[in-house]
């Protein structure tokens, strides 16, 4: 029987997702500034 995910559960997976793909672009060069990444990511600067 597969995992039951609750609504909080998959807030955390969406934001640390979120996260991971700020600090990608912030790596890869795509975006220059930790803000504008955050911005384009709807979290926050001090969260990166």
């Amino acid at each position: 029987m597969p995992p039951i995910h609750t609504e909080s559960s998959q807030k955390s997976a969406n934001q640390e997702n979120k996260i991971l793909l700020a600090l990608s672009d912030l790596k890869d060069g795509r975006i220059k500034s930790i803000c504008a990444a955050a911005k384009l990511y709807a979290i926050l600067c001090s969260t990166l």
